[in-house]
C-alpha cells in the first residue's frame, strides 16, 4: 500500500518483512533484530516515510507524536541554547531510533532531531510504540515518580 500524506509530502507504506514489494528494504539495525513475536506487532504500525534534507523531526519544547527508524540517512540530534544556537551532541543513522525520550514517559523533546541529507524511515506513532514495548523496571520507576 503506498500512499501520499501531505503533511510532509512524503510516499508511506507499510513494511511487511526485510524486503519489500515496491523493492524497499529495511535496513534499521533494531528492526532487523527484533523477535518475530514483536515484529508482528510492530511492523504492522510502522509507516514507511521519505524525510527532507533538514527536516525537524522533534524540536525542543513540542510533544513528540511519533518515533523514526531510520532506514538510510542520518538526523543530527541538537540541543538549543537559550540565543537560538544549537550544537550538536549525537548523530543517529540505521542502526538507531529518534524518539528514545518516548520510551522513558517523557511526552515532549527537549532537543532539536533534524535529518542531515534527504531519507528514509520508518515511522510508528508515540501510542503504538508505547504499547508494542515490555514494561521495564526503569519505565515503571518513572511512572510511578510522575503521579507523585
Amino acid at each position: 500500500m503506498v500512499k501520499m500524506r501531505a503533511s510532509h509530502s512524503t510516499k508511506t507504506s507499510k513494511p511487511s518483512s526485510t524486503d519489500e514489494p515496491d523493492g524497499i528494504q529495511i535496513a534499521n539495525s533494531i528492526l532487523l533484530s527484533l523477535p518475530r513475536k514483536e515484529c508482528t506487532q510492530v511492523f504492522s504500525s510502522l509507516e514507511f516515510v521519505r524525510l527532507k534534507l533538514r527536516q525537524v523531526l522533534h524540536e525542543v519544547g513540542e510533544t513528540i507524536r511519533s518515533g523514526y527508524f531510520l532506514n538510510d540517512g542520518m538526523a543530527s540530534v541538537l540541543t538549543v541554547q537559550p540565543d537560538g544556537k544549537s550544537v550538536e551532541v549525537a548523530l543517529i543513522g540505521k542502526e538507531g531510533f529518534v524518539g528514545l525520550p518516548v520510551i522513558f514517559g517523557f511526552k515532549t523533546s527537549g532537543l532539536r532531531v533534524v535529518t542531515q541529507a534527504d531519507a528514509t524511515a520508518y515511522r510508528i506513532d508515540r501510542d503504538v510504540l508505547l504499547k508494542a514495548l515490555p514494561p521495564s523496571a526503569l519505565r515503571r520507576r518513572h511512572k510511578r515518580r510522575r503521579r507523585r
